[in-house]
């Protein structure tokens, strides 16, 4: 009795696909073989110098980037003015750009490269 009774109560699932086309998995082991394995994933410690080191890396080839853009505008937009250029619209040009980024870029690449040799044992 408890027998039918269960599988009355059972939910029947959702309705089996008609049609064509429709293909049924078959998943079952043959007999005499050894069912597959599963592995558990492999767990790594969470290292949170591999991300920082990679934000600094970012950081630092971002700034060079913007240093190189920079020298780069201040000549071309020299070469394309009106008047001649000089020695003098040269030197107030990147006495404007160049201070400010260079000290940007240099404390960055120095915080970056000193967190580096930090971390690495000394030989």
């Amino acid at each position: 009795m408890s027998s039918t009774a269960d599988d009355q109560n059972k939910d029947p699932g959702p309705p089996a696909p008609e049609g064509e086309g429709v293909e049924t998995l078959d998943a079952t082991v043959a007999t005499g073989d050894a069912p597959p394995k599963l592995e558990s994933p492999r767990e790594e410690d969470y290292n949170p110098d591999r991300s920082r080191d990679q934000a600094r890396a970012r950081i630092t080839y971002w700034l060079l980037f913007l240093f190189t853009l920079l020298i780069l505008f201040a000549f071309f937009a020299l070469y394309n003015a009106d008047e001649k250029p000089t020695f003098e619209n040269l030197k107030a040009i990147l006495e404007l750009l160049l201070g400010p980024v260079v000290a940007l870029v240099s404390a960055a690449t120095g915080f970056y490269f000193g967190a580096q040799s930090v971390g690495r044992p000394s030989k």
